[in-house]
């Protein structure tokens, strides 16, 4: 279940199936103004299952919103306690420490052990969000939306609230539907920045309430169900119409052998990265993202199966909608280089996408925290490049 995490925080609901065990956390009564003290092992359960005094949320690594039982807290990790291969413990943040601080921020299990987080929080209300099922006949008005919504949000810097789309482009086996998830920050139904697709017609399910964030996890939990075999892979491409329609039918001809496999569900999932969102870490993070980069769209590829005899199948199909997709996106000039870790496969570099300047970054921050370079050669997990 690699990546399950954070493969969800993009989906704007972080850690609802990263375990399903009771977790004991303990939140102060006053989380509006106070730091939340997260242990590494357990908030992932935690914030979505501990019925909290207050509402409470913040941001992930993509800047996506989290909340648990309740409304939320908006807020940032702001500090991380690190426990180097020395054995010794840090509390890396922006005044000590900074450069690890940085550095955990996308660099992987490369420095150290996180043992604590420490989350800043501030309250926030109910939202509305919810998915809506179409028919795949409905494909094209769902990419003309897509783009038109990410050209639209990319544009605003100080929205009255956040609006996200996730569009998931789903086969089980021989059948396809799309399966969209939508979010508001303010509990206000059918904002007009989703009228796009909300209009499309026909609809076999909808969702959409104003209702917790946890609530939402619920149900989106439901389509990551236990006991399966996964596979993940990115891509990052700008903007564009056309490129999602070639992408699609890619899919559409690298998936069909697949159709045969049991128990097969592959999910297609475009994701808005735009210009507003790519200001909070430029030139902060080690991601190498800008809003220069313009806005772009997250490839998240999942496909689940029932059996290890299908593997290499899949692994092949997954490898080659990769390698095809980007390659048709460099021919046009709208590949961009970057890779999600959280969405990438293990033939993938996620890394190395961050760009020369910040690998080499990273690289002196490892010999510097870790000199015997025991979290390069011990630990598993994506490593820096030699």
């Amino acid at each position: 279940m690699k990546g399950i995490c954070n493969r969800v925080s993009l989906l704007l609901l972080s850690c609802i199936s990263f375990t399903r065990a009771a977790c004991d956390l303990d939140i102060p009564k006053d989380a509006q103004s106070v730091f939340d003290k997260f242990g590494n092992a357990t908030f992932c359960c935690a914030l979505l299952k501990r019925v909290l005094p207050s509402q409470t949320s913040f941001p992930s690594d993509e800047m996506y919103q989290q909340e648990q039982n309740g409304a939320g807290i908006l807020g940032y990790w702001s500090a991380t306690e690190v426990v180097t291969a020395f054995g010794v413990v840090l509390n890396a943040n922006n005044e000590s420490h900074a450069d690890l601080w940085r550095a955990l921020q996308g660099g992987n299990s490369n420095f150290g052990i996180v043992t604590r987080f420490d989350v800043r929080t501030f309250p926030q209300g109910n939202l509305w969000a919810g998915q809506i099922v179409y028919p795949a006949s409905t494909l094209d008005q769902q990419l003309q939306a897509l783009y038109e919504f990410t050209e639209a949000t990319g544009t605003i810097y100080n929205p009255p609230a956040d609006a996200q789309v996730i569009f998931a482009y789903v086969t089980f086996n021989t059948q396809q539907i799309i399966a969209n998830f939508y979010s508001y920050t303010e509990p206000d139904p059918y904002p007009p920045v989703f009228d796009n697709f909300t209009s499309i017609e026909p609809q076999v399910a909808n969702s959409l309430r104003v209702s917790n964030q946890s609530d939402f996890g619920n149900e989106l939990n439901t389509g990551t169900p236990n006991g399966l075999r996964y596979i993940f892979a990115t891509a990052t491409f700008a903007n564009d119409l056309k490129l999602f329609r070639e992408l699609t039918a890619f899919a559409n001809e690298t998936f069909q052998p697949l159709t045969d496999v049991s128990n097969v569900t592959i999910s297609f999932v475009l994701q808005p990265l735009t210009k507003p969102m790519l200001s909070f870490g430029c030139n902060r993070s080690v991601l190498g993202l800008c809003p220069s980069d313009g806005n772009l769209v997250i490839l998240d590829l999942t496909i689940s199966w029932a059996s290890a005899r299908d593997d290499d199948r899949v692994y092949a199909a997954a490898q080659t909608l990769i390698n095809g997709s980007v390659q048709r996106a460099k021919a046009r000039g709208l590949y961009n280089k970057y890779e999600y870790l959280n969405y990438a496969a293990s033939f993938q570099s996620p890394i190395q996408s961050y760009g020369a300047e910040n690998v080499e970054f990273l690289k002196h921050v490892s010999r510097k925290y870790d000199p015997l370079q025991v979290f390069q050669r011990k630990v598993g997990g994506y490593k820096l490049p030699r």
